[in-house]
């Protein structure tokens, strides 16, 4: 029972949590495949990787109060090592597939979706431990990490997400220094959740801290995420504006333009399904986005390509729906 109830609570929240960052990412949706991908990574390699680093240092530093011990294992070398193991996926992500991961907002997507799969597996054995303690105990532990901080693993690893998305498309000679930063930030934040938890048993008012710094840095990664998108949907507009007769027409341009989901409606009525609208919404926010990309690298064949399938998908979508017996 407390094997089926742990996987239970675990697999239907980071289900709830990944569903709800999949929504957020409004314009250019990821592709399903690589963000399961990245919730597997963190799920079993990242949590494996982890796990065997952190028994090796366990094993040969040793040091001489049990309290400095647990502040350097859970909050120095853990955190490194276990942001290191979840940022392994995001740095592949980034180098194989870079027209998948274009910018802060994917960053900020795949490090979430990482984040989540290491919580996941973590808390699963967390709470199979805990309820050999019986049922009060259990139910604490759930409340406490899979609720209290359930976010946390996505939120740190965001950082490094977020420093491999503005290295990007970034000229500026320092733009390496981008990913560092991202991913010093993410142990730093995670060390503090740790070493504040940790020193909890010497202090209450730590507890209190722990809370402070988590909902103030989860409070931070939504406002640079609102900005972001934000930034997107002006993007969007500008790239947009010179297609207007091409890619979409002049009243398709006005609706976009007014930010209230016109867009959406004028599209579904013109071909006819919700479907079909969303999709050619998201071809549209791509080609917008692939557009602003060229700008910035000079000239890239592979975005050329992409921008030309975009071009053809969009023709497609909207000849499919005056063919003879379409819905529309």
């Amino acid at each position: 029972m407390a094997v089926v109830a742990s996987a239970a609570v675990v697999l239907l929240s980071t289900l709830a949590y990944s569903l709800l960052v999949w929504w957020a990412d409004r314009h250019e949706k990821e592709p399903k495949r690589l963000l399961l991908a990245a919730l597997l990574w963190g799920a079993v390699p990242a949590a494996i990787i982890s796990v065997l680093l952190e028994l090796g240092v366990d094993q040969r530093i040793h040091l001489q109060s049990a309290l400095s011990q647990e502040v350097f294992s859970a909050g120095i070398a853990g955190p490194f090592i276990e942001e290191m193991a979840k940022g392994l996926m995001l740095v592949a992500l980034y180098k194989w597939w870079r027209l998948e991961f274009d910018g802060l907002v994917d960053g900020l997507v795949y490090g979430a979706l990482v984040g989540f799969g290491f919580a996941m597996m973590e808390n699963f054995l967390y709470f199979i431990n805990a309820a050999q303690q019986g049922v009060l105990a259990w139910t604490a532990l759930v409340i406490l990490r899979q609720f209290v901080f359930g976010l946390n693993h996505a939120f740190f690893t965001s950082f490094t997400g977020m420093g491999l998305g503005l290295a990007r498309w970034s000229k500026h000679p320092l733009r390496w220094l981008y990913p560092l930063v991202g991913f010093g930030m993410a142990v730093f934040v995670h060390a503090l959740h740790n070493i504040t938890l940790t020193l909890t048993s010497v202090s209450a008012l730590s507890f209190l801290l722990t809370l402070f710094f988590d909902l103030s840095g989860i409070l931070l990664v939504l406002v640079i995420w609102v900005l972001a998108v934000q930034r997107e949907s002006r993007l969007i507009r500008e790239e947009l504006a010179d297609e207007v007769g091409h890619a979409l027409s002049a009243e398709e341009y006005a609706a976009l333009s007014d930010g209230r989901g016109r867009l959406g409606r004028l599209l579904r009525g013109q071909l006819g399904s919700r479907k079909d609208a969303v999709r050619a919404e998201r071809l549209l926010a791509e080609l917008a986005i692939k557009k602003h990309q060229l700008k910035q690298c000079g000239d890239d064949k592979a975005i050329r390509l992409r921008i030309a399938q975009l071009y053809a998908e969009l023709v497609h979508l909207r000849e499919r729906t005056r063919e003879p017996g379409s819905t529309s």
